[in-house]
């Protein structure tokens, strides 16, 4: 069984991996917190995040939203894509009279490590600005943390700021990271155990039909018929095969590492300039890091598809 806690911008594949998640029999989710600085905003995505766990009847697990700015920085989605994902891109979705927290996330995640008896895993799947905040606040929560595993980065391959921010002359960085470079940092330099998840692993693993087909024909299983309709929404990029579940891909690393090819690599984080949130290899200056390279794809798609069929 696996202590979590999940940290999310609730974009449509966060949205996935929460649905898996709350179905997964071996997971024990103690809670989930909004990053503020990522695709939804936190007070929307926050409540979002309630109807996906009803879906899974998994609505009295604790969800709070963080702060709206980056530790350091400005950069931060388009503000109409922002809108969109807020509104769940008008995916029609059970409301829910469940509530979320009356605190913040950083005061939430205190509060579920310090309430737990054993370590807890984090899975980070947004930027990092609430689990900087936690660890330069409450240094002592540390302890409690068995491992971080986040997906972002990009280390040997080019980013996807471009495939959004198409005028942007950013080639390296990926969004997770270049929304809160520094913070990034802060986390990677913080001395808990570290899996991460880059684009490199993920880019090998994109969503085709035979796929999402395989989801939507489980029509006795909500979770598994939404997780379907939410990659059908992204049409065309799911026909072209250039859309990737890229946070279920951290949560099956997560859930069987066994899955991924991993390597110890020495890493920092640009904070500035043309360049802000590439990820370097650096061996005088970076933090020793488990990032996975490469992701089995048959495995991965067998794993999803078990727990959401099951």
């Amino acid at each position: 069984m696996i202590n979590l806690l999940i940290d999310t911008d609730m974009g449509p594949d966060d949205w996935i991996t929460i649905l898996f998640l709350g179905k997964h029999s071996e997971v024990n989710l103690k809670g989930i917190s909004i990053v503020g600085t990522g695709e939804s905003h936190g007070a929307p995505g926050a409540q979002n995040c309630k109807r996906l766990l009803s879906v899974v009847k998994k609505e009295s697990t604790p969800v709070a939203f963080g702060q709206a700015k980056p530790m350091k920085g400005k950069n931060h989605f388009p503000n109409i894509m922002r809108w969109v994902m807020d509104r769940m891109l008008f995916i029609k979705i059970p409301k829910t009279n469940s509530e979320t927290e009356g605190l913040y996330s950083v005061e939430l995640l205190k509060r579920e490590l310090e309430n737990s008896s054993e370590k807890v895993t984090i899975l980070a799947i947004g930027p990092l600005t609430n689990l900087a905040v936690l660890i330069q606040k409450h240094k002592a929560m540390s302890e409690k943390i068995k491992q971080i595993v986040i997906m972002g980065g990009a280390i040997d391959v080019y980013g996807n700021i471009k495939e959004i921010k198409f005028l942007s002359k950013n080639e390296w960085a990926e969004w997770n990271i270049y929304c809160d470079p520094h913070a990034a940092n802060v986390v990677f330099g913080s001395g808990i155990p570290i899996l991460l998840v880059p684009l490199d692993a993920t880019n090998n693993i994109s969503v085709n039909r035979e796929f999402v087909n395989a989801l939507a024909s489980k029509a006795d299983k909500p979770e598994s018929v939404l997780a379907a309709k939410i990659l059908r929404r992204l049409g065309s990029r799911v026909d072209k095969g250039i859309y990737f579940i890229w946070d279920v891909i951290a949560a099956a690393v997560m859930l069987d590492p066994s899955l991924a090819s991993i390597e110890t690599v020495p890493i920092i984080v640009e904070e500035t300039g043309k360049a802000t949130g590439r990820i370097l290899r650096d061996k005088e200056k970076g933090e020793k890091i488990q990032v996975c390279m490469r992701v089995d794809k048959e495995k991965f798609e067998k794993l999803i598809l078990d727990i959401f069929t099951l």
